[in-house]
Order: structure tokens, then C-alpha cells, then sequence
């Protein structure tokens, strides 16, 4: 998986660094000088947060980017398919991770029921009528039809 990340962010450098965003005069009533920006060691998180934290600049950079068609285009569809596959795999790591915790809290549970061979109600001690029946009569029962059970001991 690390990897896969190291392969998407030299892709990313590959691709942007160097390039350069012109300056420009920003749009609106808040007209202001924007200046020139050279991109260096764009990797996918610095892409990503570029576009959180400053999005004219993000703007400006994907206009420069997509200039050259064809480029642009093999650079996402390679993007896109190393993502992908990185995606995959982090997904295959966390299901096998949760696969084996399962498979592990099972041979617990395993274990642990070798471990007393006797029924449960046997570790509590003596058994009475009254503790058996509350232990295996449904919740749907009443209480009044609880009460009316106990009184017929």
C-alpha cells in the first residue's frame, strides 16, 4: 500500500512540478493582483489541501494543468487507476485485519468453552425451580403472569 502512495505521488510531481501559474488580476469587486506560483513537490495530499485552503490558486493551476489535452488526460486516467488499485488494497487490508480479529475472538470463544466442559448453569451453583424458570422463560412473559407462576410452588 505505501508503495502504491509513493507511486501516486511521483506521478503528482511528475506532473506538476515545475509548472508555473501566471499571474494574474483575480475577478469580482475584490479585484487584486494574484501572483505567479510555481508548483514543487505537488504530492496528492499537498494537491488536495492546495485545493481546500486556497481555490483560486487550485483554479488557476488546473487551467495551466489541463493546457496540454492528451497529457492531462493520461496523467488522470493513470492517477485514477493507481488510486484505485491503492484503494483496493487498503480495503483488502482492512477487511483481512477484521477477518482475523473475528477468526481470533472465535478461537477464544473456543477455548473458553473447552475450558468449563460443564452447562453454565452448573458453574452458578445449586439449581431451584424459580432460578431456572427465570433464566429460560421468555421476556414476553408479564409480570403478573411471572407472579402468578412463582405462587404455584
Amino acid at each position: 500500500m505505501a508503495a502504491l502512495q509513493a507511486e501516486v505521488d511521483a506521478l503528482y510531481r511528475a506532473y506538476f512540478d515545475g509548472l508555473v501559474v501566471p499571474a494574474e488580476e483575480s475577478e469580482g469587486d475584490d479585484a487584486e493582483q494574484l501572483p505567479e506560483w510555481t508548483a514543487a513537490e505537488l504530492t496528492e495530499a499537498a494537491f488536495a489541501e492546495l485545493g481546500r485552503t486556497q481555490t483560486a490558486l487550485m483554479s488557476r493551476l488546473l487551467k495551466v494543468a489541463a493546457g496540454d489535452s492528451a497529457a492531462w488526460t493520461v496523467f488522470q486516467s493513470r492517477a485514477q487507476d493507481l488510486v484505485l488499485r491503492r484503494n483496493r488494497t487498503k480495503g483488502s487490508v482492512e477487511v483481512s485485519a477484521m477477518l482475523e480479529r473475528r477468526a481470533g475472538l472465535q478461537n477464544w470463544r473456543d477455548d473458553s468453552l473447552s475450558a468449563y466442559p460443564m452447562a453454565p448453569l452448573q458453574l452458578i451453583g445449586p439449581s431451584t425451580p424459580s432460578l431456572q424458570r427465570s433464566i429460560y422463560h421468555s421476556h414476553s412473559e408479564t409480570a403478573e403472569q411471572r407472579a402468578t407462576s412463582y405462587a404455584d410452588e
